[in-house]
């Protein structure tokens, strides 16, 4: 994460959270599974004007946002699901090559 990035978070439907700004670069895990938890990292740029914590929610809470969200999160519950049985069931009953063509569904869908 660049230096000076916000980083916004929500479980479910709840509230965002404002996270204080990065003191410097480096890497960190923003969220352990997508479709419980949506996490926004806000990059800072030149041409941004400084805004308060409502200001940023109050534009996060806009429905485009909301619509990619919802499908991240439908993706990332069906990537999970076809990785936990659909890679089992395709191993088991069609053998090596059923379990490259599940493995490619799963990344498709990634």
């Amino acid at each position: 994460m660049p230096r000076g990035s916000v980083v916004l978070h929500r479980v479910l439907f709840g509230q965002w959270t404002v996270e204080p700004p990065e003191a410097g670069d480096r890497v960190r895990l923003l969220s352990w599974w997508s479709p419980l938890m949506s996490s926004i990292v806000l990059a800072p740029r030149e041409q941004y004007g400084r805004s308060d914590a409502e200001t940023v929610r109050a534009q996060v809470e806009g429905r485009d946002l909301y619509t990619a969200l919802s499908t991240c999160a439908c993706l990332g519950s069906w990537s999970c699901f076809v990785l936990v049985l659909g890679v089992w069931f395709a191993l088991q009953r069609f053998g090596a090559l059923g379990f490259f063509v599940a493995g490619g569904t799963v990344l498709l869908l990634c």
